[in-house]
């Protein structure tokens, strides 16, 4: 019995960061639901493998570098996907980054390199495909990923809990601008995902680290499986009724007092 999930064939998909991590997975997933996909980030070859895996499953995807940050880059990458596979149909803006960095210690540079690269970009390559997709006469969908840092403190992060905040309240205003044109717009809370970031909070602070995810609630550390899986729900036809949603994906932390470590 052939269990494929195919509910996203016919449907073009641009996932920006999507080189390694929560991105890749997400690009792969998309890919084996029957998307075409688009992998964007600014290391081409990072993106490449992404992209040559898809192909190896038999499906449809391009690799293109882009520098999330700069609008004539970020229209470039709008151009091409639809040069290429003739729509977009669902925007994942997932690129991001961060710096663990006492507050006193950032400099205006810092500041402006992580909200620039997890907020600005968010608003950017949303503009961009809106502006293509009403233009274009069609609906779509946009999800961006947010952090479990949008609702709660992580001491050191002061940028990126602020950046990630305001694509929170991004996606909510965004949703209710773009209704009337079909468009959803919602966005993700993960929690801490097993990915390279995960890895170097645990080198940093082992105990710490322990201590986190000691307390989430279900156990165990989140994969980037659990977080590709909501994408998808997301960018289904299912989800057509849902819109202006932040939804919180750590493993029950945010449900309990003090999720995270102040320590």
């Amino acid at each position: 019995m052939n269990t494929r999930d195919t509910g996203l064939a016919g449907k073009v998909a641009i996932v920006t960061g999507a080189g390694r991590g929560i991105g890749r997975t997400i690009a792969l997933t998309f890919a084996g639901a029957g998307a075409s996909v688009v992998a964007a980030a600014r290391t081409a070859a990072e993106i490449e493998e992404t992209v040559r895996e898809i192909r190896a499953a038999g499906n449809k995807g391009l690799a293109l570098p882009v520098d999330v940050t700069r609008e004539e880059e970020i229209r470039g990458m709008v151009e091409k996907t639809v040069r290429e596979f003739g729509q977009i149909d669902i925007l994942v803006n997932n690129a991001g980054m961060t710096l663990s960095l006492p507050t006193v210690e950032m400099t205006r540079a810092q500041w402006d390199q992580i909200v620039s690269t997890n907020l600005i970009s968010t608003g950017l390559c949303s503009q961009a495909v809106a502006g293509w997709m009403i233009g274009a006469g069609r609906g779509g969908k946009i999800i961006n990923v947010a952090s479990a840092g949008a609702h709660h403190g992580i001491p050191d992060h002061a940028a990126y809990c602020a950046a990630k905040g305001g694509v929170v309240a991004l996606t909510r205003a965004l949703a209710v601008e773009w209704a009337g044109c079909g468009i959803t717009v919602n966005s993700i809370s993960p929690g801490l995902v097993e990915t390279r970031i995960a890895q170097t909070l645990k080198e940093k602070s082992p105990e710490r680290f322990a201590r986190r995810v000691g307390r989430i609630p279900l156990g165990y550390l989140g994969q980037v499986e659990d977080i590709a899986g909501l994408l998808l729900f997301l960018a289904r036809e299912e989800s057509g009724y849902i819109t202006g949603q932040d939804i919180i994906i750590d493993g029950g932390t945010a449900a309990i007092h003090a999720g995270y470590d102040q320590a």
